[in-house]
Parts: structure tokens; sequence; C-alpha cells
């Protein structure tokens, strides 16, 4: 991580950083923008008080703070910038990354969280456009079990536990199943619900679903256990 001195966010100078670009946030043009390398500005702006006083808000960068995600798993913290900002008495907050990337890319929505924002150095504290990209919630949860941050199902079992839990699994699978046209037909069999996924392209899940009585049917077929 680079020292805390050189990251962008703690540059509170009016004056553009080299190679620094603003963009208006969405919703707030004509009194807040971002910059490419994740700093917030308040733009000038005249704003009337209740007992009718007129005041000029003058330019000003805000400071983003750092807030910090808790790991239950592995009881550890991960820190990550954010921002809030006013105006006429409504308060905005922000992701500084995702508002960064949505802002300049706009390839989806500040507000669609199927979307994740990742750091390609593994800063969280780097939140400048050349060091983000995006990324599906899956594959957020694919990285987070790659890094060992969530448990494992198992983890709480013993080991005479997770063999009987992988016993049951596999017979589960194995178990064969009977296929069935609406009018109660038998038309097929397969030794396990994959097998007759792959035979029929009806989804596996509804197929056991059905079989279990909690669908009417499946693919246009009724299943049953043998």
């Amino acid at each position: 991580m680079r020292k805390k001195k050189d990251y962008p966010y703690l540059d509170v100078a009016l004056k553009s950083r080299p190679g620094e670009r603003w963009k208006a946030i969405p919703g707030l043009e004509g009194y807040f923008v971002v910059s490419s390398q994740g700093r917030i500005k308040r733009l000038e702006y005249e704003t009337t008080y209740k007992n009718g006083a007129v005041y000029i808000k003058p330019e000003k960068i805000i400071k983003p703070e750092i807030r910090w995600h808790h790991n239950k798993f592995k009881n550890d913290y991960t820190a990550y910038l954010a921002v809030r900002v006013a105006v006429a008495k409504s308060v905005y907050n922000f992701t500084l990354a995702r508002l960064v990337y949505c802002t300049f890319r706009k390839t989806f929505d500040y507000y669609d969280y199927s979307r994740v924002i990742f750091y390609e150095d593994g800063d969280t504290l780097n939140a400048g456009l050349s060091n983000l990209h995006p990324a599906t919630y899956s594959e957020k949860q694919k990285r987070i079990k790659l890094l060992g941050r969530s448990p494992n199902p198992f983890y709480k079992l013993t080991p005479k536990q997770v063999r009987a839990r992988h016993w049951h699994m596999l017979q589960f699978h194995l178990k064969k199943i009977h296929q069935y046209n609406l009018k109660g037909k038998k038309i097929g069999t397969y030794s396990s619900i994959a097998d007759a996924h792959r035979a029929t392209g009806c989804n596996a899940t509804c197929i056991s679903r059905n079989a279990k009585g909690h669908l009417r049917s499946s693919g246009g077929y009724l299943w049953k256990y043998d």
C-alpha cells in the first residue's frame, strides 16, 4: 500500500492535479463534481437562508472519510472511502470508488447493486479511475472465497459429520427420477436429476422441486423420485 501522503483524496488544494479530469455528480449538477483521481469538489453557488440572507458558498474540496467494513468470519476490517455532501438540507452519501467509476464510465447505474467495483492493485484507498474495474456480485463472492474471507459451509462440522453430509449429498444426486407426461403416463427413467437435465433440457432445480411437490410441473412434465 502506498504512503498515506500520496493518496489524491488527501489533497484539498483547489488546483487540479496533473491529468485530473472533473465531471458533475449525476443529480447534483451545478453543486458538486468528482474527479478521475477520486476527489470531490463543491462548486461556488448561491444559497438563501431562512431569514432571507443570501450567502455565496465558495469552492471547496470535500475530503472523503474512511469507513470500515467488518468481516465476521475473519474478525477484521477493510477500509474504503465514502463521501457525504449536502444541498438544500438534503444529504447524499456515496461510496467514492463507485461514484468515480459510474460517473466517468457510465456502463451501469450507481444504484445497480448487482455490479460491484474492484480495485486493480487491491488498495481500497486508491479510488482513481485507472485503478477501478466493474465485476458482478457472483464474481465478488468467488473472490471472497478464493481469498479465504468466507467460511467453508462445513467448517463447524466434525470430520465424521462432513463424511455423513457428503454421503447424503451423493445419495441425493444419484437418486433415480421418473418422468411422466401431464396425463400421468410414465415416459422415462433417469439415474439422476443431472441425467434428466442433460436428456430433456429441463432445469435441474425445477425437476427436484416438482418431485418434492413444490411445483405443479417442470418443463411440461411431472417428475417423481424412485
